[in-house]
């Protein structure tokens, strides 16, 4: 099963300060799932693209969530394609920086080779 993914961080400057605001998967089947973080940053961490660009785009609703809301939910969604928590891989990768490490997203996200991570 190929997955896409998309983040949106609060900044990609080496002197900003990295952190999560939302990330978006979809499968080739079109299944989707999009989370939008509330504990990870503040509005003054972010750059001023970001401030002016993507955080008007934010959706709202029930796709904000803490980090640790999303290690689960995000679990569940990768684990109803078909995959089990203990593969390895991008998924997994992704997964425990959420479980075991919050604050490592842009590793993460980063190692996850030809999955097609974007932003700003």
């Amino acid at each position: 099963m190929v997955v896409f993914f998309d983040t949106e961080f609060t900044t990609l400057s080496e002197k900003g300060y990295l952190a999560l605001i939302s990330i978006g998967f979809v499968s080739v089947d079109g299944r989707e799932f999009y989370a939008e973080l509330i504990d990870t940053w503040q509005k003054g961490m972010c750059s001023t693209f970001v401030i002016d660009t993507v955080l008007p785009l934010l959706d709202g609703g029930e796709c904000r969530m803490t980090e640790a809301q999303l290690a689960i939910r995000l679990k569940e969604w990768i684990e109803n394609l078909g995959y089990r928590a203990e593969d390895t891989g991008p998924h997994r990768r992704i997964i425990a920086a959420a479980e075991n490490r919050p604050g490592t997203w842009a590793t993460a996200v980063g190692g996850c080779n030809g999955s097609g991570a974007g932003g700003q």
